[in-house]
């Protein structure tokens, strides 16, 4: 069985880093969104937010897919939420 994978849907991202403050508090017991292991960019010429995930040190835990409010973050062999 491979490892797990968090899938990225970057349009539905609102840019709001609940995923990346969700990230820190769990890692390092502090609502620090520059630690997160969850890094947000803005992608001007698409008007949306590309979100990037460091998976050489990201635990998988899954803190940051029940963060998300707007289902930009799920597992990768789940069904899309809507």
């Amino acid at each position: 069985m491979g490892k797990k994978r968090i899938h990225r849907e970057d349009e539905r991202c609102s840019g709001c880093l609940s995923c990346a403050i969700a990230c820190s508090v769990f890692n390092f017991d502090e609502a620090n969104p520059s630690k997160s292991y969850i890094k947000l960019k803005i992608d001007e010429r698409k008007e949306r937010f590309h979100i990037s995930i460091d998976e050489e040190r990201c635990k998988l835990c899954g803190e940051c897919i029940k963060a998300c409010y707007y289902n930009a973050l799920r597992w990768e062999d789940e069904a899309p939420r809507s």
